[in-house]
């Protein structure tokens, strides 16, 4: 063999050999950004998830305050206890516009990161949203007007009222509604753990 084949055959074996270092390097580069993009993607769903919890026991503060209210479309002929009853189911529902776009959010970001794991979130961030459901349900009850824009007197229905309070006052650490969603966040924390 001539020196000049050994130098050939030298350079063709540097020349593969740099091909399986770059492809070594590129598959270990790829693995990695999987990895951090898993990662991401489940500590956004995670902070989106305590985010609307956050929010959504916000909203149960039992006060409401005079500027809450004051966008709200006025009827001339409302009377004092009718316009207090509006304004005060006005002004909850308005807080709970926040938390919905938050869980629109978690829900968007929670199929993006169902298809980038291939995990079925589903059933974790569905509790967050059963229990924002809840709490416009209890306003709704809560702060009802009958045909005639008359207050519907809840308090008249004592069980009925209790119910719905517990589910739009914000109680004890452990009531029922304050429970779900912790427990949700928790479930949820513990399904994502290992890609965090």
């Amino acid at each position: 063999m001539a020196a000049r084949d050994i130098l050939e055959m030298a350079g063709n074996a540097a020349v593969g050999f740099s091909a399986l270092v770059v492809a070594l390097l590129a598959f270990l580069g790829l693995n990695t950004w999987r990895k951090k993009s898993r990662s991401e993607a489940a500590q956004k769903v995670i902070g989106l998830a305590k985010k609307a919890v956050t929010e959504l026991q916000a909203t149960r503060t039992i006060v409401t305050y005079s500027g809450e209210a004051f966008q709200r479309p006025r009827n001339p002929n409302e009377s004092d206890e009718e316009r207090r009853v509006r304004d005060e189911q006005y002004a909850r529902m308005k807080r709970m516009q926040r938390p919905q776009q938050t869980i629109w959010q978690l829900f968007e970001e929670g199929w993006k990161t169902e298809a980038l794991l291939g995990v079925n979130l589903e059933s974790y961030l569905a509790p967050i949203s059963e229990q924002y459901s809840k709490i416009i349900q209890a306003i709704e009850i809560l702060f009802m007007t009958d045909s005639s824009g008359r207050p519907v007197k809840r308090k008249e229905e004592k069980d009925t009222y209790e119910e719905w309070m517990a589910v739009y006052g914000k109680g004890a650490e452990n009531d029922t509604v304050t429970l779900a969603l912790n427990e949700a966040v928790d479930k949820l924390q513990k399904r994502l753990k290992r890609y965090v």
